[in-house]
């Protein structure tokens, strides 16, 4: 009985290892493409202006604001407005699109709480600079404001800068300079290794040489 035990606790033991280190591969590994899982039921107008039909989620139906990135490129800004389309069906309000670019029925689409694509979308006035970190070159934005005062904004794993502009903006608001900035193994930073993430433990050198130029300046 006592060897029955052991060696259940054994399996026990073999089985949370395995699946520890399945979840810690899936949480490292380098971050998907974006999926484009909706699909515009219809595009409307109204004398308020226009609205985009999409079928009803738990996505759709979030209260926020919120973007759809398009398959062919394009993106449209989405407001808090919720307007009911039936019982499969949902319409958000259109606040912005990018230049040139028209919504069509049919078109794939991916939700995303992304709002801007840069940050001039975000009515910010950024310098596109480098960092040299221990990985390779790193892409900063760099937004001027008391130099004596800088806010470093981080995106999260599987993000990209871009995520960051809603913080920026608060910070512009405040009149701190800021720094967005990539780091490795992301879409926009340099690759190194085996291109996966390590949660911070490597990734955090890139952003201390961010903390660096700050000071520096």
């Amino acid at each position: 009985m006592i060897g029955r035990i052991a060696l259940g606790g054994g399996i026990a033991t073999a089985a949370a290892a395995g699946a520890g280190w399945v979840i810690a591969r899936r949480l490292t590994a380098p971050a998907d493409p974006r999926t484009f899982d909706l699909t515009i039921r219809a595009v409307e107008h109204d004398d308020r202006g226009g609205l985009i039909v999409l079928d009803r989620t738990e996505q759709t139906t979030a209260a926020g604001i919120y973007n759809l990135w398009f398959e062919t490129g394009g993106w449209v800004q989405l407001s808090t407005e919720i307007v009911d389309r039936g019982p499969t069906g949902t319409a958000r309000r259109i606040t912005g699109t990018a230049p040139d670019f028209t919504p069509k029925v049919g078109d794939s689409a991916s939700w995303s709480g992304i709002y801007y694509a840069t940050p001039a979308d975000a009515g910010l006035h950024a310098r596109d600079i480098t960092i040299t970190t221990p990985a390779g070159r790193c892409p900063v934005w760099r937004i001027d404001g008391d130099p004596s005062t800088w806010a470093i904004h981080i995106h999260g794993l599987g993000s990209t800068r871009a995520g960051t502009l809603r913080g920026v903006q608060v910070a512009a608001e405040l009149g701190y300079s800021s720094l967005v900035v990539s780091y490795r193994n992301t879409v926009e930073g340099p690759r190194d290794g085996a291109g996966r993430s390590t949660l911070g433990d490597a990734e955090m050198a890139d952003v201390d040489d961010a903390i660096g130029y700050a000071v520096r300046r």
